[in-house]
């Protein structure tokens, strides 16, 4: 809940404010309308939350501005700062400075045979990994994995290869996807002022410690920030647009599991049903928190009944 940040730069910028609130509730239907409110499946709970947004949004305008772009071109997200430390913790070789040097992320001359590891480990949403997949999907299915930014760049410069290969994959087929069909379905358009071609540029011809210093990513964003708002506001902890479907699977949406399960039976030529209902069972029993696999056959399933998709 950030209603509480929200609120402290509404009244700094003097802006009406509306709450939206998010519960179990609300979003039952939403997810009983999933496969027609968008036509791609999105494998991101947060297109939930943000179809909630986009209709009250709509009784009062026609079109939104959004961040979407700022983590991606400014080095925002945390597993950025925790990759690059771990792929410098990998050759430290017991020599202080170099420990410091990589705890602080100042500016990185070299990194040395790192490529391998980083295309192997890098994902930027693993929701599934290549082994559930091979467990989860029949007839030896061909997996697609964006190696070729991380191949080209990441022994000369990690960041940047983790950035492009999220700029053109995760940003643009989920992220964007997710804002363009939930505010679609709202009768609303939104616009991404951070992608725009020069704003682009500018961010990709920056250096590492311009984007990520010490704990901080968009360091660059948050230096111009502090000009305008508080700095409790700028510094705090990175929060996602999250929602509890790991606790309200297990109890206000069980029936919505207990039907992914069914609609997969239908699938049964391309998916191994058993397997998806000892991932449910390990979510169920508290082993686990599948709660990210469970919705993408979930909003899977509901978008291929909604559209008389068969395979």
């Amino acid at each position: 809940d950030e209603s509480r940040f929200a609120s402290l730069i509404a009244q700094k910028l003097q802006t009406r404010h509306t709450v939206v609130e998010c519960t179990a509730k609300n979003i039952r239907s939403l997810i009983d309308q999933i496969g027609t409110l968008i036509d791609e499946p999105i494998v991101d709970p947060a297109v939930l939350p943000t179809l909630l947004m986009a209709k009250e949004a709509r009784k009062q305008v026609k079109v939104v501005l959004t961040g979407e772009g700022a983590d991606e071109l400014f080095g925002g997200y945390d597993r950025y700062r925790n990759q690059l430390a771990v792929e410098r913790l990998r050759h430290v070789g017991g020599r202080l400075p170099l420990f410091l040097e990589s705890f602080s992320l100042s500016p990185i001359r070299r990194f040395r045979n790192i490529s391998k590891h980083l295309v192997e480990r890098y994902s930027a949403q693993s929701v599934w990994n290549k082994r559930d997949l091979e467990q989860l999907l029949t007839g030896g299915r061909q997996l697609f994995h964006p190696h070729y930014y991380l191949r080209r760049h990441a022994e000369t410069n990690p960041l940047l290869s983790m950035q492009l290969t999220d700029y053109r994959g995760y940003m643009a087929e989920q992220l964007l996807m997710k804002i363009d069909k939930s505010t679609m379905a709202g009768n609303l358009e939104a616009r991404a002022p951070y992608l725009d071609t020069k704003i682009i540029s500018f961010a990709f011809g920056l250096p590492l410690h311009q984007k990520i210093r010490y704990v901080h990513g968009k360091y660059i964003l948050k230096k111009v920030a502090e000009r305008y708002f508080p700095k409790l506001f700028i510094w705090r902890a990175k929060h996602g647009f999250d929602i509890p479907l790991c606790e309200w699977f297990r109890d206000e949406l069980r029936d919505h599991v207990d039907q992914s399960v069914e609609y997969l039976r239908e699938y049964a030529k391309s998916f191994r049903v058993e397997y998806y209902k000892q991932i449910v069972d390990e979510h169920m029993d508290n082993k686990h928190d599948h709660s990210g696999k469970i919705w993408s056959v979930l909003v899977l399933t509901n978008w291929m009944k909604a559209n008389n998709i068969s395979l």
